[in-house]
């Protein structure tokens, strides 16, 4: 090697600090927020927040006319409360209450006067209060999922799709949807979800919170409400979870998988962009974990849903297509 070729320690940090200026003005002349995102992925973003503020009613202002529980704070059972179903097989009643009993959650009612009323499960827990919130979270879910669909809708690439792929996403991922827009109410330090006047929380924190904890979406909530993620990053893995090319019925599944790629790189690479490194550099391999979660979660509610089903009808119309639900 010659000698002219050789450079001083000096003249090579002095050649590292040209690099890295230049750099840092070529990201200052990009668009504020794009940093290295590619256009087409930040037209992807643009598009997938936009489509959220156009469906997402955080504040349920538009959520009106619905059912509430048939039993209040005071213990008084409102006149048309649903009791335990007489002459069901004792094996399915005995299911139902393992899966609804351990979920005590009570919900808060803020009306338009200003009071405030509660609702919670009764305390002898004969098994009629398990059936008292449901009719209430049919409602909730049911307005919910219209946002969904209609989220869905706003995204080009999903438009483009067939409608009978278009039916299969919707089916597979409106419940895990559901779940990452509930997760962005969360108040994980109350324990509570807070949807405009109306709130739900997990009732006796000092008693029975533990015991909530271990049930699989509470604990999904509170490890995902612990990435704090950003918004962009939620939508992102909403994206993520309707382009799931192996849900049951999907005919073009090569595209879907295309698709549900490219917005797994757009979101991997916002992080890069915008999350210091390295203290966030396992965010993205963290945010696909909670996604599989919530895929097993997702098999877990549709099992339970049917069994509640089957005993003690409630699911909306829409719910019943979403999760294919049938008469008899």
């Amino acid at each position: 090697m010659k000698k002219e070729m050789i450079m001083s320690d000096a003249a090579v940090e002095q050649r590292r600090a040209l690099i890295r200026r230049k750099k840092r003005e070529r990201m200052g002349a990009s668009p504020l927020g794009a940093k290295g995102l590619s256009e087409e992925q930040q037209t992807m973003i643009r598009e997938l927040m936009e489509a959220q503020m156009k469906t997402f009613d955080t504040t349920f202002s538009n959520f009106k006319d619905f059912r509430l529980p048939a039993v209040c704070s005071s213990g008084r059972e409102v006149p048309g409360a649903a009791h335990t179903p007489v002459g069901e097989d004792a094996a399915k009643w005995s299911q139902i209450r393992e899966d609804l009993c351990s979920l005590k959650v009570c919900l808060r009612l803020r009306r338009e006067d200003g009071s405030v009323q509660n609702y919670k499960p009764q305390a002898d827990r004969s098994g009629a209060e398990i059936f008292s919130l449901l009719p209430h979270m049919a409602d909730m879910s049911t307005y919910m999922f219209k946002g969904i669909i209609n989220f869905a809708k706003v995204i080009s690439h999903f438009r483009e799709l067939p409608i009978e792929d278009q039916i299969s996403l919707l089916k597979g991922a409106t419940f895990e949807v559901c779940q990452l827009r509930f997760n962005t109410l969360f108040n994980a330090e109350t324990g509570t979800w807070e949807c405009g006047r109306l709130s739900y929380c997990l009732e006796d924190p000092a008693g029975g919170f533990q015991q909530l904890l271990l049930e699989p979406v509470l604990k999904f909530h509170y490890r995902l409400k612990r990435l704090q993620l950003h918004k962009e990053e939620y939508v992102l893995m909403q994206a993520i979870s309707l382009f799931s090319p192996d849900r049951p019925g999907v005919v073009q599944r090569s595209v879907v998988d295309q698709l549900q790629e490219r917005f797994a790189v757009a979101l991997k690479a916002y992080i890069e962009c915008n999350r210091p490194q390295p203290a966030h550099r396992f965010l993205f391999l963290k945010i696909m974990a909670m996604l599989t979660e919530l895929r097993s979660i997702n098999a877990q509610h549709t099992q339970k849903l049917l069994r509640i089903q089957d005993i003690h009808p409630f699911a909306s119309p829409l719910m019943q297509e979403l999760f294919s639900i049938t008469d008899g």
